[in-house]
C-alpha cells in the first residue's frame, strides 16, 4: 500500500508564515520565505541580552558554512528585540549565520512559546558555561553599558528550536512482509550558489558514474532532476534498511532506468550496485508524480530472498498502480478512541508551566 498525503505544509502555520520578521536593516521579510524553498533550523531566544541564549549562540557561531552547505540546511537565529540589536548581538557572539527579529513577539504567540520567568539551570546544557549569578551579572552590565539601555526583548519570553522546510507531500509505504523503504524529493535550485557549486558540495554523495548521468543531459534543470531521483532512491535504500545518513553514500551506485519518466507511470528496472556488486535482492519503483517531485520505494524480504510480489528486474513495463492521496481525515478514519474524551486534559495541558531541572534534582 503506498500513500500520498498532500499535507498543505503551510496550512497549519499558514498564518504564522505570512508573518513579519525584520533583518539587520530593518527590512521585513516573511517568515514563510525563510523555508519555503529550503530546509531550515530555526532557533527562537529569548532575548538578546539572556546570557543562556548567548552563549548558545556562541556555539551555534561555531559550525561550519560548509557543513550546513554540505547538508543542504540553512540555521536561522529568530529573537524578539529591536532589529538595532541583530548586528551589536552577532559581533558579540561572532555569529555570521542567518538572524531576524519578531519584535512585537507575534510568531512567538502564534507558535505557542511560553512565556515565564523561570530560567533553566545552566548545568542541563554543554553549550552554557555560566551560572546563574555570573551570566546574570553580565547580562545586567551588557544592559547598563550597551547604546540602547533596555532588555533586547521580554525578559520573560521562552524561546524554542524548529525544523521547516519546503514540501508539499508527506509519503507512506507498507508491506506485510517485505522490507520496505521510501522517499520523495523535489526538483528545486540551490537556495545558494549556482548548480555546479552545489554539485561541487555534494560530490561526494555520488560515484562517478551517477555524476556522469546526471551530468550527460545538457541543460542544468534537467541534471537537476536527475540528481533529486538518484537522491530519493538512495534515501528510500537507507531508510529500508534503518540507518541514517552516517552510511557512505558512494557504497552505493544506482543504474537508472529509464532515464526519462512519465508522470504517472511505476517503473521497476532501475538496479542497485552496492561496493560494486549488483544486490539482486533489491527492487526500487520509481513515479514521477508531478512535474517537480520523484518517489523511489526500496523494496526487500527480510531473510534476502525475493518474494514472489517484489519485481523482477526484467519487469520493464510500466504499471499503473499509482499512489492513494489521502488527507488527515483519511488517515484517522479506523482509528478508535482508547479512552473517552476529556477536553480539561488540553486545557491543563495549555496552562501547565514548564519546570526547568535543577542541578541535584532527579527527574
Amino acid at each position: 500500500m503506498y500513500f500520498l498525503n498532500s499535507k498543505s505544509i503551510h496550512k497549519a502555520p499558514a498564518a504564522v508564515a505570512e508573518l513579519p520578521v525584520l533583518d539587520a536593516r530593518g527590512q521585513r521579510v516573511p517568515f514563510g520565505a525563510l523555508f519555503r524553498e529550503r530546509r531550515a533550523v530555526v532557533v527562537f531566544v529569548r532575548h538578546f541580552l539572556c546570557y543562556i541564549c548567548k552563549e548558545y549562540v556562541e556555539d551555534l557561531a561555531k559550525i561550519p558554512k560548509s557543513f550546513l552547505q554540505e547538508a543542504n540546511v540553512t540555521l536561522i537565529v529568530i529573537g524578539q528585540s529591536s532589529y538595532h540589536h541583530i548586528e551589536p548581538f552577532c559581533r558579540l557572539t561572532g555569529y555570521s549565520h542567518e538572524i531576524y527579529v519578531d519584535p512585537e513577539r507575534e510568531i512567538y504567540k502564534r507558535l505557542g512559546m511560553k512565556r515565564g520567568e523561570e530560567i533553566a539551570s545552566s548545568g542541563q546544557s554543554p553549550h552554557v558555561k555560566s551560572n546563574l549569578l555570573s551570566g546574570s551579572l553580565q547580562s545586567l552590565w551588557r544592559a547598563v553599558t550597551g547604546p540602547l539601555f533596555d532588555f533586547q526583548g521580554d525578559p520573560a519570553q521562552q524561546g524554542g528550536i524548529l525544523i521547516l522546510g519546503p514540501g508539499d507531500y508527506a509519503v507512506l509505504a507498507a508491506e506485510p512482509e517485505l522490507q520496505v523503504g521510501i522517499d520523495i524529493m523535489k526538483t528545486s535550485f540551490p537556495s545558494r550558489g549556482s548548480i555546479p557549486e552545489f554539485f561541487h558540495i555534494m560530490k561526494r554523495k555520488f560515484t562517478n558514474k551517477e555524476w556522469e548521468t546526471i551530468r550527460s543531459f545538457k541543460d542544468e534543470w534537467t541534471q537537476l532532476d536527475m540528481f533529486y531521483r538518484n537522491w530519493a532512491l538512495k534515501e528510500s535504500f537507507i531508510k529500508a534498511i534503518g540507518v541514517g545518513l552516517g552510511f557512505e553514500l558512494q557504497r552505493l551506485e544506482f543504474d537508472l532506468s529509464p532515464l526519462n519518466l512519465d508522470i504517472g507511470q511505476v517503473y521497476k528496472e532501475t538496479r542497485l550496485f552496492l561496493d560494486g556488486e549488483e544486490e539482486k535482492e533489491w527492487a526500487f519503483e520509481e513515479s514521477k508524480i508531478d512535474e517537480h517531485h520523484f518517489v523511489a520505494v526500496a523494496l526487500r524480504k527480510p531473510d534476502g530472498s525475493r518474494h514472489q510480489d517484489v519485481p523482477s528486474q526484467d519487469d520493464s513495463k510500466p504499471t499503473q498502480r499509482q499512489f492513494t492521496i489521502l488527507n488527515f481525515n483519511d488517515l484517522i478514519s479506523s482509528a478508535v478512541p482508547m479512552t473517552p474524551e476529556d477536553p480539561s486534559f488540553w486545557d491543563c495541558f495549555c496552562f501547565t508551566e514548564e519546570i526547568p531541572i535543577r542541578n541535584g534534582t532527579k527527574s
